[in-house]
This record gives structure tokens, sequence and C-alpha cells, in this order.
């Protein structure tokens, strides 16, 4: 979680806000703000499933949206490039429930 929260700087995002669970196969959350959207990741170190949601509101208390599911491939590190890559695609997309890359 290190890594891809450090990594944040390249966005450049605002972490709000995170929390990690070494008892829950090191299941990890964060939420940051990005161009004024706040977009909260959760991921599950056990299953390898990341969930990605925007808040419907710009101040908290925060409310929040649908959840986007990503299945990670198992074969990478959990904090991984591939993953760092695919968190910033959601994070930096507009918060309309369409993912990254759709027209």
């Amino acid at each position: 979680m290190s890594r891809i929260v450090g990594s944040l700087e390249a966005l450049p995002a605002q972490l709000l806000n995170h929390e990690y669970s070494a008892e829950h196969f090191g299941s990890w959350a964060f939420s940051v703000r990005y161009k004024g959207e706040v977009a909260s990741v959760s991921c599950d170190g056990r299953d390898f499933t990341l969930w990605i949601r925007y808040s419907t509101e710009r101040k908290a208390p925060y409310d929040y949206g649908p959840e986007v599911q990503i299945v990670l491939d198992e074969s990478d590190p959990i904090d991984s490039q591939a993953t760092v890559r695919r968190i910033f695609e959601y994070i930096k997309a507009p918060p309309t429930g369409r993912s990254p890359g759709a027209a």
C-alpha cells in the first residue's frame, strides 16, 4: 500500500485517509481527492480484488456511490506498477460510472 499511496504524487492527488489490516490478509483502503472528486479505493488482500467508488459529495461526510470491482492478476504483487496504473485510470476517470477508455 505504501508504494501505491506514495505514487499518488504523480497525479497529484490528496490523500484523505488510509487503513491497513494485517489480520485480514493484508487488506487496505484509502480515499483521495483528485481534481475536486473524492474516490475510495479498497483492496482485499486474500482475493486480489480492488473496489473503487466515487463520492457524490465533494466534502465530508462523503456519500459513496456504486463500486467498480477490479480482479487483479495473482501472479503480480498487489502493489505492482500494473496495479498502480489500473487504480490511477479509475481515479482519473469521471465519476459517471463508465470505465476508463469507454466511449
